[in-house]
């Protein structure tokens, strides 16, 4: 029988008769070199010995910090890794999309995030540094990213006759509050507003709506307001009196009108 015997540089000794065996070493936060040192001895006191060198690397360290770009724009995240040992980072951001920077610690990296109009968003991001000798680690973090705010409104009827009544039903996504303008200098606070044109005219009406961040959006509507004016039907006869039969009569229009007059 033959007995084998390891010896670590470190005073670890390990006996064991395997032909092939495995040592667990810890990483440390630096590179560090271990002498191995095998002896061999037989049943008749001979001995033998060899040693090899075996270098663990540190794997890198890193911590993410990411911050939103603008928390009312469309979804843009800038992310800056921290740490030591890196020498590329290997990103996947949770949405299909991935990307790669290589040694750039302490660079914020960009990305532009889909927001919905349904709800709250979270995205799961997750960054992989690798050494320059082969090391891994990975760290994640959550995105998370509020529903996108959408202005939007229909109009009803989009034209009328002077006292124009004009209803106004709102379509918007993820609003707290909204200001209207209905183009005639008149505004109003309310969420479904009915407003009364006095004056003929066509209007652009316009919505702002904010969410809970005090974020916008703005939504024209899609057809102007027409507000017509209300004709004033007047006419005169003559002569004022007929004679029967034969009698001729002359109509004279004196209606107060923007559009043309029917007659029956």
């Amino acid at each position: 029988m033959i007995l084998n015997m390891v010896k670590l540089k470190n005073g670890t000794l390990v006996m064991a008769i395997q032909a092939q065996m495995q040592i667990q070493l810890l990483p440390l936060p630096i590179a560090r070199k271990y002498v191995v040192t095998l002896e061999s001895f037989a049943n008749a006191g001979c001995n033998a010995i060899d040693t090899a060198t075996v270098t663990i690397h540190p794997k890198p360290f890193i911590n993410i910090a990411s911050t939103r770009t603008d928390v009312c724009d469309s979804g843009g995240f800038d992310f800056i890794v921290k740490g030591a040992n890196i020498n590329r980072l290997d990103w996947n951001f949770g949405n299909g999309q991935t990307a790669r920077n290589l040694g750039n610690v302490g660079t914020p990296i960009r990305h532009y995030f889909e927001r919905s109009i349904y709800g709250d968003t979270n995205y799961t991001t997750k960054v992989i540094a690798t050494s320059i000798n082969g090391c891994k680690d990975s760290l994640s973090s959550i995105v998370n990213l509020d529903a996108q705010l959408v202005a939007n409104f229909d109009q009803t009827p989009d034209s009328d006759c002077v006292p124009a009544l004009a209803t106004f039903t709102n379509k918007s996504k993820n609003a707290t509050n909204f200001v209207w303008d209905f183009g005639d200098g008149a505004g109003s606070g309310d969420t479904n507003p009915i407003h009364t044109y006095n004056k003929a005219g066509l209007y652009s009406v316009k919505l702002i709506a904010f969410d809970k961040n005090g974020c916008r959006d703005i939504k024209y509507g899609t057809n102007n307001f027409f507000a017509r004016e209300t004709p004033i039907a007047e006419f005169v006869m003559s002569p004022g009196t007929l004679k029967l039969p034969n009698a001729i009569a002359t109509f004279s229009n004196l209606t107060i009108q923007t559009q043309p007059t029917n007659y029956e």
